[in-house]
């Protein structure tokens, strides 16, 4: 018995528009993502929203938003996945 684990819910339109951002050569940044940025804080009523491209970038902004001197000593789970740990030093703290 084959159990599915995902399936395409992607319709033409959704399509067209990834395939529009490959071809841009912009997949992760460039117009569309400025455009849901604007319209997703308009929709949450915030005056700006940040988007980034993995969990990994999201906590490396997370760490310098909270963190903003620079000379802090972060703990982090023994039993997680290698960024977690990775973004506090390449964030430069301890």
């Amino acid at each position: 018995m084959k159990i599915p684990f995902n399936r395409n819910t992607l319709g033409d339109e959704e399509i067209k528009a990834i395939s529009d951002c490959i071809k841009s050569g912009w997949v992760v940044l460039g117009d569309k993502t400025a455009e849901f940025e604007e319209k997703f804080a308009e929709y949450v009523g915030a005056k700006y929203a940040v988007f980034v491209d993995s969990g990994t970038s999201a906590l490396f902004l997370s760490l310098k938003w909270w963190f903003v001197d620079g000379d802090e000593t972060v703990s982090v789970p023994s039993l997680t996945f290698t960024s977690t740990a990775e973004v506090v030093k390449h964030a430069g703290y301890k």
